[in-house]
């Protein structure tokens, strides 16, 4: 199977956490905070029919772009030769997206590139809502991917990002720029931690504005983890209860699923959390409803969106799906592994991925370093490092940053160079010593292979 990907796995292992107190920053109490999202007003016409509540246009440089999938989570059209949409979308997401074709990039303000829009009117009354895009080359592009960072406002998480871990990522990027890649960045969720929204005032929004604050150098696209939702909601059987959960984080960041294509390769952004809270009597964190509690599972409105998503996508296309929940985990002590994504969910998530011939997926939640091969079902899931090692204990004590397995903290870059490429390595900052290779079962009498470093 073809692989044109170079991976590379970046650990913040020289870090020195007891110089970050004097860096602390302050942080100003905001209530509310308006992000960008597309504002973006065109003077291209539309001509909405009858039973329409959405339409718009998306543009680059003045004129029209045809060919644009756009989505309200549930139905997908794309734009005709005048640039223009159509939905009749009953708005049951408050906002509608476009998935950005290879060669463009949604413009942006800030970090957060803006391929959304949130809707404003009721569900039955017509808006306009307007796209606009900017050319880029993308043949060749790099991936830094982050997960689990959980700035909560202590431990001196929020200083430790913004400056070390931050002046890395800047090199980082500097690097590979020199190197003639585009870069952008991903981050698989559990950016904020739930628990700490109310009592240190440190909600999912202050995360955007902790990203603003540092001028993140690279288009950052963000999915939701289980500590991205509000534990203020309140639980009750028959609302929506994973869908008002997500609002601050949509508000911020956008939908909670959407794709993109760049370079040959078409990237899928999936939430399989299922926030629950449901009641408790116990003691709860200051503004905390529930039990915080959720599923790991995939909603079958996405699986539907994901279906329209990739009807006109060839077999031939990699793809890489990001989604905060491994596909798989340890079967107890042993050396086999079993789903770790509800199997149901697995399952039919692999039979809608049955025809593509390279796959991956890129998660995160465990705090621990797992790359797990499925030949036969040509998926390969990189389960990645934790970028706050074990939520900023070990590095808010004076020692080094690293996850439960005691992998060091950090982040991972993939780099994409089409049909040049096709090898697959892994280093680290500074242990050189080889991966250790083990030949498990999976699925049966199915064969996986689990490369985890082994630090000597």
């Amino acid at each position: 199977m073809h692989n044109p990907y170079i991976l590379l796995i970046h650990n913040l292992t020289d870090m020195n956490p007891l110089k970050l107190t004097v860096a602390a920053m302050t942080l100003t109490a905001v209530s509310q905070l308006t992000y960008a999202q597309s504002a973006f007003k065109s003077s291209l016409p539309v001509k909405p029919a009858k039973g329409v509540t959405v339409s718009g246009t998306v543009e680059c440089d003045g004129q029209p772009v045809a060919g644009i999938k756009v989505s309200d989570g549930y139905e997908v059209t794309k734009t005709d030769k005048n640039g223009a949409y159509y939905l009749k979308s009953k708005k049951k997401n408050p906002q509608v997206f476009i998935s950005v074709p290879s060669g463009y990039e949604a413009w942006r303000d800030d970090a957060i590139p803006q391929y959304w829009a949130d809707f404003t009117e009721t569900p039955a009354t017509p808006e306009r809502l307007d796209f606009r895009l900017k050319k880029r080359n993308d043949s060749k592009h790099a991936i830094l991917v982050m997960t689990d960072l959980h700035l909560a406002n202590q431990r001196n998480d929020v200083a430790t990002f913004s400056s070390e871990y931050m002046d890395r990522i800047r090199k980082e990027v500097k690097d590979l720029e020199a190197k003639g890649y585009t870069v952008f960045s991903f981050h698989l969720g559990d950016g904020s931690w739930d628990e700490f929204w109310y009592v240190n005032d440190f909600p999912v929004s202050r995360l955007r504005d902790t990203f603003n604050r540092v001028s993140y150098p690279v288009p950052l696209y963000n999915i939701m983890g289980n500590h991205d939702n509000n534990g203020g909601e309140v639980w009750e059987a028959d609302k929506d209860m994973d869908l008002e959960a997500a609002k601050p984080f949509m508000k911020a960041f956008g939908p909670r699923y959407f794709s993109f294509d760049a370079g040959d390769v078409h990237y899928i952004f999936l939430d399989n959390i299922i926030y629950r809270n449901e009641s408790t009597e116990k003691e709860k964190t200051e503004g905390i409803a529930g039990k915080r509690n959720f599923l790991e599972r995939i909603s079958p409105e996405q699986f539907d969106w994901l279906r329209k998503d990739l009807f006109d996508i060839s077999p031939e296309t990699p793809i890489v799906i990001a989604m905060h929940c491994p596909l798989v985990k340890y079967k107890g002590v042993t050396n086999e592994v079993e789903y770790r994504l509800e199997k149901e969910s697995a399952e039919t998530l692999l039979d809608i991925l049955a025809p593509y011939k390279e796959i991956h997926t890129l998660t995160g939640h465990s705090h621990r370093q797992m790359l797990t091969r499925m030949p036969e079902k040509n998926i390969v899931d990189h389960n990645i490092t934790s970028a706050s090692g074990s939520t900023w204990w070990t590095s808010a004590m004076g020692c080094k940053s690293i996850g439960t397995d005691g992998i060091p903290g950090g982040y991972e870059v993939f780099t994409i160079d089409g049909n040049d490429s096709a090898s697959n390595s892994v280093k680290h900052m500074k242990d050189r010593t080889p991966s250790h290779v083990r030949n498990l079962s999976v699925f049966g009498e199915k064969s996986a292979t689990i490369v985890k470093p082994l630090h000597l």
